[in-house]
């Protein structure tokens, strides 16, 4: 099974020159990057909300925009299968403890099982406001360790020691190729969205977007293969 945990932090770095801010395609690089305009020099501005790297005065009139300082870009953090629990936890553990602005922070995980119990649930909703777990079909891997039908009685022990996952899963309920939908479901632990308890589909877990994940680790997992998504 391979494990694959995923995340941005980006240091203060010297500044580059571009020839145009739109040569720049994330944060990070476009908050320390400028430019010359009749032979001025410019910082680029990444603008938040169209999510991207613009000149003085180009991005939309009061929305938010990242110049100079990358430590104010979002801070993603993802992985698969288990590697989608180690960086739920590693999230959790930034957001809680305050080393990272927890506003900044972006959770998205593939095909992650359920990482914790009740509590853990309740405190990845309570630090992390941006946070998505995708789940391809029937994927085994992603409902497991198996939790209590919604309508069983149980002691409030046994409540609070059953795993649970937090909101929100995104499903696909097809092949998972490109442009293919799928639904965003807010209710606790999936309920009324899948049914985890008949989830028995392994291929469904080594096939998310249609990638060949034996020749994707031999190749190094090239970004191309993912962003071309």
């Amino acid at each position: 099974m391979m494990w694959l945990i995923m995340a941005s932090f980006i240091p203060f770095t010297n500044c580059d020159k571009v020839s145009l801010c739109r040569q720049a395609k994330d944060c990070a690089t476009c908050a320390t990057s400028y430019t010359y305009t009749f032979g001025l020099r410019e910082q680029c501005r990444w603008c938040v909300y169209v999510k991207q790297c613009l000149g003085p005065l180009s991005c939309p009139f009061g929305k938010a925009i990242v110049e100079r300082d990358p430590s104010r870009c979002p801070k993603k953090v993802t992985g698969y299968s288990v590697g989608g629990s180690l960086a739920s936890m590693t999230a959790l553990y930034l957001a809680k403890n305050e080393l990272v602005n927890k506003a900044l922070i972006r959770l998205v995980t593939f095909g992650e099982p359920r990482t914790g119990n009740v509590a853990f649930a309740r405190a990845v909703e309570k630090y992390i406001r941006f946070r998505y777990r995708v789940v391809k079909r029937d994927d085994f891997i992603a409902s497991i360790p198996r939790s209590a039908e919604p309508s069983t009685i149980l002691s409030e022990t046994a409540f609070y020691r059953q795993p649970l996952f937090y909101r929100y899963l995104v499903h696909y309920e097809n092949r998972m190729t490109k442009n293919d939908t799928f639904y965003i479901c807010g209710l606790s632990d999936d309920y009324g969205c899948r049914n985890t308890h008949k989830s028995f589909n392994m291929a469904d877990h080594f096939s998310y977007f249609s990638i060949d994940r034996e020749k994707f680790i031999k190749n190094r997992c090239p970004r191309d293969e993912i962003f071309a998504l």
